[in-house]
């Protein structure tokens, strides 16, 4: 039912026998040196997962997506570790979700509205690509948008 195993400085990759445990509800490999890119079928296999704690490791690549599965989960905590990509919105639609962090990570991108009042915008600050609700707005200022500028001063210099 429960895996705790946080600050043991296990290294290498996350575990995927996990999946094996099909009736888990709590998962904590928070503050170990767990360096890889999450499996995402992993976590479609633990449908009863009420607590997932993988803070403070070294995690990288995208949020699985497949989180927004598990009905369940009333805390999601990813903090302190190497993400990047965007923050789905399906994350976010999960009514249970009482505890969530993204905090210090490499996230960017709108961030999906929400209606949580214990969801705070500390769950996703230090993450410099992030912005929108609850965070300053968007800025529309792309690569298209330098291209232009950088057109229009060359065409100036030309004539």
């Amino acid at each position: 039912i429960s895996i705790e195993l946080g600050g043991l400085c296990l290294e290498e990759e996350f575990p995927s026998g996990v999946k094996e445990c099909s009736s888990l509800q709590d998962l904590n490999f928070s503050g170990n040196k767990l360096s890889c890119i999450l499996p995402p079928h992993v976590f479609s296999s633990l449908p009863f997962l009420v607590t997932l704690d993988l803070s403070n490791n070294s995690f990288s690549g995208e949020i699985p997506a497949n989180f927004s599965e598990n009905v369940y989960l009333n805390n999601l905590l990813l903090d302190r570790n190497h993400f990047t990509g965007q923050i789905l919105p399906t994350l976010l639609w999960n009514k249970r979700l009482i505890r969530f962090s993204v905090s210090h990570n490499h996230l960017k991108g709108p961030i999906p509205e929400f209606t949580y009042e214990n969801i705070t915008t500390s769950s996703f600050s230090h993450n410099p690509g992030f912005c929108d609700f609850p965070l300053d707005p968007c800025s529309d200022f792309s690569l298209f948008s330098i291209a232009i500028i950088t057109a229009a001063c060359a065409a100036a210099v030309c004539f």
